[in-house]
Parts: C-alpha cells; structure tokens; sequence
C-alpha cells in the first residue's frame, strides 16, 4: 500500500482508503473525520482515499514521526492474545508477544521494503520507555518471551547495552528474539544480550557471493557473517540466517556459494527463500517485467513469499518455479546434513523446543511434496 496506494484502491473497488507509511497519527485523524458530521479528508497527510465519481487521490505525505515516546503502548487488553501464535521457531515462551522498540533503517537494500513505511531515518525509543512496556507485558498480560520486530534491533550499540543492564535488573525479565546485522554483532555484545534473557538473534545474510552482496547493497561480508554467529554461539546464544537465492545478477554458481555460505557460517537455523520483488523496491523498479506485474487484486497474493503459488522471478536465467525449488531444495540441503541435526538437538532444552522443531522439520518434508 506505500508503494503503490493508488493501485492498490483501482484494483479493489470495495477499498476506501489507503494510509501510507507509518499509521497512527494518519488513522487516527482518518477515524476522527469519519466520525464527524462534515467529513474532510484532504486534509490527513498520508491518505489515499476515493472521492466523487471514484476518483482516487493521493494526499500530501506525512513525515515520518520523530518522538517515538509520545505513542501510547498497543492496547493489548482489547485483544485475545491466546488466540495468535508466534512462528514456531522463534517462539520460546509459554506466552508470547511482539513489540517494536526502534523503527527506520538506513540501509535500504535492493530487495527491502521496509523503509517505504518505517523510512530510512534510524529512530528510537528511550529505554525507560521500552522497559515500561515489557513490565506491562509480563506483569499484566503473563507474556514470558518477546519477539522484537526491529528491523536492526542493535543498530545503536550504546542503547542495546543500556537496554540489557536494565533487563539484567529486572527481576522476572522474559526471555526474548531480536533481529540484528552481522557488522554490529560482537562476543562482548552477545554476552550481555544473553545475560538479558535473549535466546536467539537473527541476522539477514542474503547471499553467499561477493559479487552479489554488493550489488543489492548488502553492506557485510561473509566473514562478518561467520564472526557475528561465531560470537552468538559462544554465548550460548541460537542464531538464524535468513538467505535469498534468485536475485537478478545470480547464477547458479552464486546461488551454489550460498548454500556453501550458510554450512560455513554454521547458524542454529538457516531458512532459503526466493526473491520476491516487492513494490517499492529497486529490484521491482529496476528488474521486474512489467508484463509480470499482477494487474488484479487477487494475483498480489501469489507474490507472497510464504506462498506455495509464489513463481514470480527477476533474474533472466531462472523462472519464478526453478528459483522456488532451488530455495526448497537448499533448506533441505542444510538442514538434512547430521552435524545440523546434532547442532540442533544440542540446542533442545526442553519438550517445548523440540516440538517446534519437529514442526519445522515437518514443513521441510512437506516442501518435497512440491516437487
């Protein structure tokens, strides 16, 4: 919807409005307006809406918000929490939640689409702030595990040491998730973070070749990589990789080095996906065929990257199905090997972790069937 808001109301007619960006100050005069009795809409920065004769408009954008303190907690004591599950992977907790403690990345990467709502500038919130949440979280909702949905949670090294002392303090602090970058990952860092109740760090590596990790402006290097997962395990903390294979300059050389990348950086879990090349993004401006663009509502679905329909691909040599089964078989490929299914095992604290992975294994097994 921020890349392509107009699109997004022609394509389906039962759609009224659209809210680009971040949400909260454009819903919540969106909402306001709607419940007066002389409604007006342009002016609510961040709205796409439809007006007279279905005309679609695009109103003037909203800067992004800068004080991240001023926005009041999710109102989670309207919601039955019971009711959602977090992916079982990252899940630890007997009763989980997400929270988002920083928002905006800089990096902007070929294939990412985050900034478009969160944009580029690096904000965050304070940790008088952050810890107040968490204490609502557990002390009143239950919630033993969090899973912080900050696209680089470590990007300002001195707030995350400062937000781990004062987990560190907290008397029944939840265990936690959290998302980082393999060039802003060291063994002192992980020893803190561990000390702080997280039990496992993701990082997005992308792709195994030099070549590749320039071209979509990665910024890190496989060694980096191997250093960052290296420090996490030696503080007995469990990592993730995320990989992409398909983007538009690869081979299947590259998409070989790739998976060779992953059994040589050695994460607890490394999940392949095709590339999807979502609106908004370079790899969509830059690279996709404009004949593949879906022209209804309905096809966006496909584009989906957890979806089994997904065959959309950018890179001339592959098709949107050859990529797909690359990216099952190389899951396979890693997981299947004995030093994996060891290294996993030795990670099983309890009948909890090992039924979540069973259920991952499961999924694997289940992606044969594709093929």
């Amino acid at each position: 919807v921020s890349a392509v808001g107009e699109e997004v109301l022609r394509q389906s007619p039962n759609t009224d409005f659209a809210v680009i960006g971040e949400g909260e100050e454009t819903l919540l005069e969106l909402a306001r307006e709607l419940g007066s009795d002389t409604p007006y809409f342009p002016r609510i920065n961040g709205l796409v809406w439809r007006g007279k004769d279905n005309e679609i408009v695009r109103n003037e954008s909203r800067d992004v918000i800068r004080t991240l303190d001023e926005l009041p907690f999710p109102a989670r004591d309207l919601v039955d929490m019971n009711k959602f599950r977090i992916h079982s992977y990252i899940d630890f907790g007997r009763k989980s939640a997400t929270m988002i403690t920083s928002r905006g990345c800089p990096h902007k990467c070929m294939f990412c689409s985050s900034w478009l709502t969160m944009g580029p500038r690096y904000r965050f919130r304070s940790v008088a702030n952050v810890m107040a949440e968490i204490e609502e979280i557990v002390n009143i909702h239950g919630v033993d595990h969090i899973v912080f949905e900050d696209d680089t949670m470590t990007q300002n090294r001195e707030r995350m040491v400062q937000l781990c002392e004062a987990l560190v303090d907290m008397p029944n602090r939840p265990t936690w998730y959290g998302l980082s970058r393999a060039d802003t990952m060291d063994y002192e860092l992980a020893k803190l973070m561990k000390k702080a109740g997280c039990r496992m760090v993701a990082f997005g590596i992308e792709s195994g070749s030099p070549e590749v990790l320039k071209e979509i402006g990665k910024g890190i290097t496989i060694e980096e990589a191997k250093e960052a997962v290296r420090a996490c395990r030696q503080a007995g903390i469990r990592t993730q990789c995320t990989f992409i294979v398909g983007f538009p300059s690869d081979t299947k050389d590259s998409m070989r080095m790739t998976l060779d990348a992953a059994m040589r950086i050695g994460p607890t879990i490394a999940i392949f996906f095709p590339l999807t090349p979502y609106p908004g993004t370079r790899v969509f401006s830059e690279c996709m065929d404009p004949s593949l663009v879906p022209q209804h509502i309905t096809e966006w679905a496909e584009m989906i990257v957890t979806s089994s329909k997904s065959a959309i691909s950018v890179n001339r040599g592959f098709s949107g199905d050859e990529v797909r089964r690359i990216a099952d078989r190389w899951n396979r490929r890693f997981f299947f090997r004995p030093t994996q299914l060891v290294r996993l095992l030795k990670s099983v604290s309890n009948m909890r972790d090992f039924l979540r992975l069973a259920r991952g294994g499961i999924y694997l097994l289940a992606s044969l069937r594709r093929h």
